[in-house]
This record gives C-alpha cells, structure tokens and sequence, in this order.
C-alpha cells in the first residue's frame, strides 16, 4: 500500500492529508478563527456548581461556558498554587481553578475541561500532577519495557507522572530524557503564569497543526511526505526542529505550478466523502446521517448487477461498504453513536464476517472504538470516541431555512472559488476574471490579498442567499465552464 503525507498553507490556512491508495484517508485543517481548544490550559473561573450533574461551570473567557467534572480525584499537595488559587482540591463559585480542554465544543455543548494536566511530545506524554507511570499498550517487548522503566528512574520527576508512547520504543535515552525536560520546562512556565494573570486566561495554546501531525504519524511509514511550496517547507522544517532537534527532516519541497492537492486529487475526493450519498466502487452508495444524538449510516445496493444469489450480493457489498465506513469515520471524523444498516443477511457466519471485517478495518484508527454486534432488528452499533466537531460541522454550516441540514461556509465556498480561479489562471494565463458572489464570501476573498486582486475583480451578487458565485473573463462576460450564470449588479 502506499500513502503520501501532503502539507499546504494557504493565506493563513494550514492543512494536512494522507492518501492511501489513491483514497483519502484523513483530512485536518486550522486557521486562526477555526483552531480546536483540545489540550489548551486556561486559569479560569468557577460560575456555578450543579450537585444535579456533579458538574462546575467554569469561565474560560471563550464564547461557551465550559463544563467540569467534580468526581476527579486530584491530588490536592501535588498541585503547586495556593488554596486561593487554583490549588484547592474542593472548589467553590468565583474561586480561580486551572483546567484543560479535553473535548471541544459540540452543538450547543460547551467544551469539556478537565484539572488532570497533561503536556504530550513525541515520546511521552507529561502528568504533572499524578504520579503514576504508563506505557503504552502497543509496546509488548520486555526489553523496550524494562529499559524505559530504568529511563524513569534515571528522571528527577519531582513526583510527576509520565507515559511513554509507541514512539519512545524506538529513540534513544539521550532524546527521551532531553524530550521530558522541555515538557517540565514547560510546565514551570505555566506555572509561573498562573502568578502573573487573572481569571480567565489562556496558558497553554496546544501546537501548531504541522507540528501535532510531524509529532503524532509514523513518518517511517509514508512513501513520501510533501510540503507544497517554501513558505509551508519552512513551517514544517520550524515545527519538526522541535520535535525533533537535530534529525534528518524526511519532507520534500513540492514547487510545481499544479497546487499539490490537486495532483492528488484531494478537493475532489473530500468532496465525495462530505456528501450525503457516497457511492461505492461495486454501483452500492452510502447514505450518511449525522444528528445531534447519533450518525446513521445506510447500505444500499444501486446498480450492483452482478448475476449471484441475494445472500451472496449483500455479502459482497457489505463487506465493501464495511471497509469504506471505517475509512469515513477516520476521515470525516465521526464520534459517539454510530448505527449502521446493512443489507439483510441470512446467514450467522456472513454476519460474523461482516463484523470481523468492520472490526479489522478499524484497528487503524486513531481514536477508541468499539462495535457492539448486531441487533435484533439487524442493525449494527458501534461507537467512535468524540473530541470535537466532524469535519462537515467544521467545514459546513447549519442551514437558515430548514436549521437541520447543512450547507457549505461562507470559508470553504470562498476556498473553491481560489482554486477555481488558479486553474483557470493556468489554462489562460494573464487573462482578467471577474467574480460575483456575496458580500461575505467577497470579504472572505479580499482577505487572500494580491493573489485575488492580481487576477480578478469582484462583483457583489446577494441573490440566491448570496452563497453562488460565476468566474468569468471580463472581455466576454461569460466563461461555457462557469455553470449557473447571475446578472451582475452591485448591491
């Protein structure tokens, strides 16, 4: 099999994909107005507490009020702050208390906090305030496991708890010790800024996404790991220096005119995995639901026509559809109660197949899962552990006429409308184009800078919600490429 890891920046926009196969596998973007609260620390204060839900609401100074879980045994003399603040293992309202972003904000949920502190590198992950020792389950050999036992030995940890992660398995002790004295150099600054500032207050932002992703892959693993142009090069040369100072960076500079993710293809395929129907390679689709409460997936036949028996056509598009769900809920990011509607099935031992296959496909995922088995009426549960919006809660916005489907972002039509506009350049180059779209999709445009203002001039068009938009060459006025066409006024 083989997999590229591809890196791009785009005006302040940072995003990252894995290919397998020519598939799309995952999918992570960050920019300034839409980066994840996960693993950042904030000095913030209690509002109020809810015996009913054991629960403390806390002011993080974010535009939801997080919530606290009260049944965490904290250790109150490992916590290095006075009883006025932040160190008291019983809280109390208006009282300051120093937490961390364990989940982020989902629906009308505000983001999940914890007071169990952990700082993650590469090679282990830093508890400053528990004391017990971890490694991680992917680590059975003895002697990598006697020999990181006598690395934590060896530390002055002051009583800090530590994990070694998988990564830890294959460095040196030299790295691994240097590694937890900047995560404890770390925390000390943390420390010192809780004397320096009031309630409520940001800490600890978690890394960069370059950085998160270099730190967390197994980069041995890719066939070729690319960064699309110099300016992200040297974000990711920045970020891999930190995590690993001194080492060969195995990332080559991608400085063709073609963007790299459209020589993989990525806009496209993540435009097939963000639809409602995605349809299979056999002529079966998915139709894919996501609520509030659950994602409901259904398998549906299409225009599979193979010449076999029905038990053997469902067999063969639900082992097919299993394997592409796996890749979908990595992909897209899907957690928390996910059902599934395969085809019927008569026999136990095509049942037992398909949910051996799901679970097999599943292994590689990055977060816990679990497949509960099929129900009664033929459906099989299963649950993705959630730490955040999907993708398409990211990506796309709740609808203002229905408030229960989504629609594109005003962000992600503005992005289509950039690359639509570089691939006309390239076709007719030094060629003038006007845009008309909506006024925020305008305003989203401007904020690209030269790239826009070189090549188009824009017309505002607030018609059809505003969200539609034409390229168009200004000597003609209509490009046969372009799709819908809107008369252009200003509004």
């Amino acid at each position: 099999m083989k997999s590229q890891l591809l890196f791009e920046t785009e005006s302040g926009r940072c995003r990252v994909a894995v290919v397998e196969d020519r598939k799309l596998t995952r999918y992570l973007y960050e920019s300034e107005q839409s980066r994840d609260l996960i693993n950042d620390i904030y000095l913030g204060r209690v509002l109020n507490i809810v015996p009913a839900l054991n629960s403390a609401f806390i002011d993080i100074g974010r535009d939801k009020t997080g919530f606290l879980p009260l049944d965490e045994a904290i250790d109150s003399a490992a916590l290095p702050f006075g009883s006025e603040r932040a160190g008291s293992a019983d809280i109390r309202p208006s009282q300051e208390v120093l937490v961390q972003v364990k989940k982020d904000a989902v629906g009308t949920k505000g983001p999940k906090l914890t007071r169990k502190i952990t700082l993650t590198g590469h090679a282990a992950v830093l508890l400053p305030l528990e004391h017990s020792i971890g490694i991680s389950k992917k680590i059975t050999d003895i002697d990598s496991m006697s020999r990181l036992k006598n690395v934590q030995e060896s530390l002055s940890s002051n009583g800090m708890g530590l994990i070694f992660r998988t990564a830890s398995q294959t460095m040196g002790e030299e790295a691994i010790v240097s590694e937890i004295e900047g995560l404890k150099s770390r925390w000390n600054s943390i420390v010192t800024s809780v004397e320096r500032v009031k309630a409520p207050s940001c800490l600890y932002r978690h890394s960069h996404l370059f950085e998160r992703c270099l730190r967390d892959f197994d980069l041995d693993s890719f066939d070729a790991i690319l960064a699309d142009g110099q300016n992200t090069y040297n974000l990711c040369q920045k970020a891999f220096e930190e995590i690993k100072p001194g080492k060969i960076m195995p990332i080559g500079l991608y400085s063709s005119e073609i963007p790299l993710f459209d020589v993989y293809k990525v806009d496209s395929m993540l435009d097939k995995a963000l639809a409602r129907k995605v349809y299979l390679k056999s002529g079966g689709y998915l139709v894919i639901d996501q609520t509030e409460a659950m994602t409901v997936i259904d398998v549906n036949s299409g225009t599979y026509v193979k010449p076999t028996d029905a038990e053997s056509e469902a067999v063969s598009i639900n082992l097919e559809a299993a394997g592409t769900i796996a890749r979908l809920l990595r992909l897209l990011d899907i957690g928390g109660i996910v059902v599934v509607d395969f085809i019927d099935m008569s026999s136990q031992s095509n049942r037992e197949l398909l949910l051996g296959t799901l679970r097999e496909s599943l292994r590689s995922d990055h977060l816990p899962t679990e497949v509960l088995g099929i129900t009664r009426l033929g459906l099989v549960e299963m649950t993705r552990k959630r730490v955040g919006l999907s993708l398409k809660q990211r990506l796309y916005s709740e609808c203002t006429c229905c408030q229960g489907g989504f629609v594109e972002s005003h962000e992600l039509i503005a992005r289509r409308i950039l690359h639509a506009l570089r691939r006309k350049s390239q076709g007719c180059p030094g060629m003038a184009w006007r845009i008309t779209t909506g006024k925020r999709i305008a305003d989203l445009l401007m904020a690209y800078g030269t790239e826009i203002q070189e090549k188009a001039c824009i017309t505002i068009d607030e018609r059809h919600g505003g969200r539609n938009f034409t390229i168009t060459p200004v000597e003609t006025g209509i490009d046969p490429d372009c799709g819908l066409i809107i008369p252009q006024y200003i509004s």
